[in-house]
């Protein structure tokens, strides 16, 4: 793949990193005449070409990719879980789907402290009490029923192949696997009574006592028989009928909160897309529209607060332009720990994503993130919050989520982000279903000033309470321009999601092909913890400029995110790339 030296210097502005060395070539990235889907396994990508080219539409394949991710990245997602789905469709329009998880009914927030109201060790996010309903089977069911054109037995196909007959595991799953029985061995240190609800996770991941080696073929028949009773009996199999019964079963084990009447009444919901119109130094030759996701997810607010304060920004280069992109990050984060939680649960929650986007905000939010070096504002956001860093933690990698976008010639698009939370979530493997809960109850706050296993802190908006969604980072994006899906970006990665998925969006619309946009090296910044990460391959100039800002800087020494892109080209051809920093590869015709 050639690149000029214009297309490089439109990279280092438009990412806001200048790449150490030469950015990787194809097979993270390929192109086609008809369709492309890319995620982050590449028999994931490939289930969902399949479909397409059997004459399914971009719902279908969607589907059927997130379905089969669940088989071939268990540790990232899958149906134990949930997550969100952004969709356009030429004739049809924009669509928000929501199959986030929600708490158990009776589940308080002061079941997750003790007697002194400290935070009991890895309650939120090991064993049962760490699980929340699943929402993935109802809202892939849901999608299919309002924009698909296959069954679900036909989107499952590729997914129960994949289950049966299994696949050579990578290092990714392979180390996946061992972490996670290391995060076994310490939660029993701690609750030494409670060990036999990760017998399942034992029998189904560690057959051997060991994970499974590179290259090593790890078949998953009881998955392959969950998946085949999907498609037989249908989705309420898993909400009322013999897989309810096995999850109910598992939860009782652990003592946890759900019950059958919480299964029974889960439901995915339907929203109206965050979307706003770019009109400055974004906005192409035609009118561009980016299309997000609305609370529960925090993603597409901090997403398009920053994206259009940025737009009403003159162009410039490095290593300015970086500093003012973590600068609005640092800000959009603040309004997140204030303002967001479950609409639904707080009214409040609506009318303040309004302020966090309305024009008088932005200018304010500008007028900011362009200070000088040196005159970084302590105070951030609508709410005016400040932080001294005191009792935050270090963000850790996230190895619990999974994106992937599809995207064809005529313009229809999907990017849909699953999620576990951590990597394989729960650690709880229902008895013979072969797939992990989630552990989806620590992206609640159960004190407010105590952060998350990602070192957020949130408000009482989000504090935990039954029949609630809890805030999420994910961040699935499309781009519109006339009409037609032009840029579809998401991430992995817990809250750095959201400036990956930003960095990605800014390099294409300033443009940067996919395979670009998701190699270059990125920064995040979430306002609290208060430090700055920064990936190896970022300018010693804008290090510099970064420290001289009041940054404590700190280098990444993994990933910051997992991206997956796609576009549609000028020519009308189509782009799908994988970030190199995963193992994920692209498929399409």
């Amino acid at each position: 793949m050639s690149r000029s030296p214009a297309a490089l210097a439109l990279l280092t502005v438009a990412a806001s990193f200048a790449p150490a060395v030469a950015l990787p070539a194809p097979p993270h990235a390929a192109t086609g005449r008809e369709f492309m889907v890319a995620a982050a396994h590449p028999l994931a990508s490939q289930a969902g070409s399949e479909i397409l080219a059997k004459g399914g539409n971009v719902v279908d394949a969607a589907v059927a990719t997130s379905f089969a991710i669940s088989v071939v990245r268990p540790q990232s997602s899958g149906i134990g879980g949930g997550g969100f789905m952004v969709i356009h469709l030429v004739d049809r329009g924009s669509f928000a789907l929501d199959f986030r998880e929600t708490a158990p009914a009776a589940a308080q927030a002061r079941d997750y402290l003790d007697a002194d109201g400290a935070v009991i060790p890895m309650r939120s996010t090991t064993g049962a009490w760490s699980v929340a309903v699943p929402g993935h089977v109802r809202g892939m069911q849901a999608a299919l029923d309002r924009l698909g054109t296959m069954t679900l037995a036909e989107v499952l196909e590729p997914a129960i192949r994949l289950a049966r007959e299994g696949f050579a595991a990578d290092a990714i799953l392979s180390n996946s696997i061992a972490d996670a029985a290391e995060r076994i061995d310490r939660y029993v240190a701690i609750h030494p009574d409670e060990t036999g609800e990760f017998e399942a996770f034992r029998a189904t991941y560690l057959p051997k006592g060991r994970p499974p080696r590179e290259g090593e073929i790890l078949t998953q028949p009881a998955q392959a028989s969950t998946l085949e009773t999907l498609a037989r009996d249908g989705s309420d199999s898993f909400y009322e009928g013999s897989i309810a019964k096995a999850i109910l079963a598992a939860i009782a084990d652990g003592g946890g909160p759900m019950t059958a009447e919480d299964l029974a009444a889960y439901r995915p919901k339907w929203r109206q897309p965050l979307s706003a119109e770019l009109a400055g130094r974004f906005a192409g030759d035609s009118k561009r529209t980016v299309i997000s996701m609305p609370p529960p997810s925090s993603g597409g607010a901090c997403l398009l607060q920053a994206l259009l304060a940025l737009d009403g920004l003159p162009r410039l280069s490095d290593p300015e332009a970086s500093r003012r992109q973590i600068e609005a990050l640092r800000h959009a984060f603040a309004d997140r720990a204030a303002l967001l939680g479950d609409a639904d649960a707080s009214p409040e929650v609506s009318a303040d994503l309004l302020r966090m986007l309305e024009a008088a905000h932005l200018e304010r939010l500008r007028a900011a993130i362009v200070l000088p070096p040196r005159a970084k504002p302590h105070r951030c956001g609508l709410g005016g919050l400040a932080g001294d860093g005191a009792g935050s933690k270090s963000v850790p990698e996230d190895g619990g989520t999974s994106h992937f976008c599809v995207i064809d010639a005529a313009g229809n698009a999907v990017a849909c982000t699953d999620t576990v939370n951590l990597g394989f979530g729960s650690l709880v493997v229902p008895p013979g279903a072969g797939f992990v809960l989630n552990d989806q109850m620590d992206d609640f706050a159960v004190r407010t000033d105590v952060a998350n296993e990602f070192g957020l802190f949130m408000s009482e908006r989000n504090l935990l309470a039954g029949g609630r969604r809890p805030l999420s980072s994910m961040t699935p994006t499309i781009v519109v321009e006339d009409g037609k899906a032009v840029f579809v970006a998401g991430a992995a990665g817990g809250p750095r999601i959201i400036s990956a998925t930003l960095a990605v969006l800014l390099a294409m619309l300033d443009g940067a092909s996919a395979a670009e946009a998701v190699a270059a090296p990125r920064v995040h910044h979430q306002w609290m913890p208060d430090e700055l990460l920064v990936e190896r391959g970022v300018l010693p100039s804008l290090r510099e400029l970064l420290t001289l800002a009041g940054h404590a800087v700190r280098e990444e020494p993994g990933a910051i995110a997992v991206a997956q892109a796609a576009r549609r080209t000028p020519d009308g051809s189509v782009e799908g790339a994988s970030d190199p920093r995963g193992a994920g590869l692209p498929a399409g015709r």
